[in-house]
């Protein structure tokens, strides 16, 4: 029997020196597991970068319009709105003329500075023309004196027919306002019927012809909101709400004709004087 001299492991070991055929770990699994992730952050973020969007929301007040743009047309001056030229949806321009202000007080002003001009032109000739007849001078410098006073009297009168047709609308304005709320005071438990009867009055109210009397028979026909009220009711309804509006003083009777008693919020308007 042959004696080893060296033992079986070492031999083993001068054998395979390199021990290749065992695994060497390099990285731990928990690594490779957090560098995964990583890179797949990486890769989302990269990709977000390039399609990703972030949205932002503002809050705001607006109008919405159909098309154009709302724009406040503004006066150099103030007065009395006299006429307009356009309509709802009509286009304009920079420059087009819109609407057309009545100023009174305006055209009474430039009447009177006109009538000071031609009494200082007056007066001029008068000092350029010393030399002759100082009579003749002085009458006709009365007479230009005098046709600028009656102009300025004309134009004082004219200023105060126009302040006094102002003060009639707005006299007018404000009884029909106060008559509005009065009849809306009245009627403030609502219901079918009392809406009705609150629609009577206020059409009445607007009757300007023939001193504001409607024949009874023509109510349904006075406006489009009574057409609608009656048209299919009988005149028995009619009469009742004619009834109860006399009752409650809001309408006046005559011959088969009615209007709105108006008369009642004389008491609240302010004394006319003049």
């Amino acid at each position: 029997m042959k004696k080893q001299i060296f033992r079986q492991s070492a031999l083993d070991r001068l054998s395979s020196p390199e021990q290749l055929d065992m695994l060497f770990q390099v990285v731990r699994p928990a690594y490779w597991a957090a560098l995964s992730a990583l890179l797949l952050l990486l890769t989302v973020l990269v990709v977000w970068g390039f399609y990703g969007t972030v949205t932002t929301m503002v809050s705001g007040q607006g109008i919405l319009l159909r098309q154009g743009a709302r724009v406040d047309a503004s006066s150099p001056g103030s007065g009395r709105l006299e006429v307009i030229f356009v309509d709802i949806d009509d286009p304009v321009e920079k420059g087009h003329v819109i609407a057309r202000l009545a100023q009174p007080d305006l055209r009474n002003q430039i009447a009177e500075m006109r009538g000071r001009v031609e009494i200082l032109r007056a007066e001029r000739a008068m000092g350029t023309e010393m030399g002759v007849d100082k009579k003749t001078l002085e009458s006709e410098f009365l007479a230009r004196r005098r046709q600028a006073l009656n102009s300025s009297i004309k134009v004082a009168r004219d200023r105060a027919e126009s302040l006094r047709e102002q003060l009639d609308q707005i006299r007018v304005l404000q009884m029909e306002i106060t008559w509005r709320d009065y009849v809306h005071g009245r009627f403030r438990k609502g219901s079918l019927s009392r809406d009705r009867q609150k629609m009577l009055v206020l059409e009445l109210s607007k009757r300007v012809l023939d001193n504001g009397w409607v024949d009874v028979p023509s109510i349904p026909e006075l406006s489009a909101d009574t057409a609608r009220a009656y048209s299919t009711r009988t005149d028995r309804t009619l009469a009742r709400d004619l009834n109860s509006l006399h009752g409650m003083s809001l309408v006046e009777r005559e011959n088969g004709r009615v209007r709105a008693n108006k008369r009642l919020i004389l008491a609240f308007l302010p004394a006319r004087r003049g």
